[in-house]
């Protein structure tokens, strides 16, 4: 009797969910884009992106300041970094990635580089032909994916760069 009521509870709880999701108003966000005023609404899926929208997305997502440049990708400041945003030829994925300049003295370990792949999720580190240290997160657009996830990706970069700033770098 207990696993029935138990299961009976999971239903009621996973309708009202669903109930909410389905009543609650559509998340919209207005921004001055490159083509004037534009709405976005956050639960509009996205299969293909160009470097335009891509910025426009970041800026209502409050990441000003971005250019796209002629091969569609975005560069933009991100915590203080300059963060380029690679639109894949496809236009189905998208790449951030950030690079730090560091000599002999500032220069991270292999092993702090490898705990940071090992034990963090979206974003990957690596040295790159200067030993300088990279990191990299993708977004795959095959499918679909929505505006907020979008901008949910500019956050994690945010996030990882503050975050590898802080515990690699440090």
């Amino acid at each position: 009797m207990r696993r029935f009521s138990a299961r009976i509870a999971m239903v009621v709880s996973a309708v009202t969910v669903s109930a909410a999701l389905l009543s609650a108003p559509l998340l919209a966000v207005d921004v001055t884009g490159s083509k004037g005023s534009i709405t976005f609404d956050d639960t509009q899926v996205v299969t293909t992106i160009t470097g335009a929208r891509l910025n426009d997305i970041l800026q209502a997502s409050g990441f000003s300041g971005g250019k796209v440049d002629q091969d569609g990708g975005v560069l933009i400041r991100i915590a203080s970094k300059p963060v380029y945003f690679t639109v894949d030829d496809d236009q189905e994925s998208i790449q951030a990635h950030t690079a730090w300049t560091t000599d002999d003295k500032t220069r991270p370990s292999a092993d702090k580089m490898n705990d940071w792949n090992r034990t963090k999720r979206y974003s990957k580190v690596y040295f790159d032909s200067d030993r300088d240290p990279v990191l990299q997160l993708d977004l795959d657009l095959a499918g679909g994916v929505t505006v907020a996830r979008i901008k949910d990706f500019a956050f994690t970069t945010q996030v990882s760069i503050t975050r590898f700033t802080a515990e690699v770098l440090k």
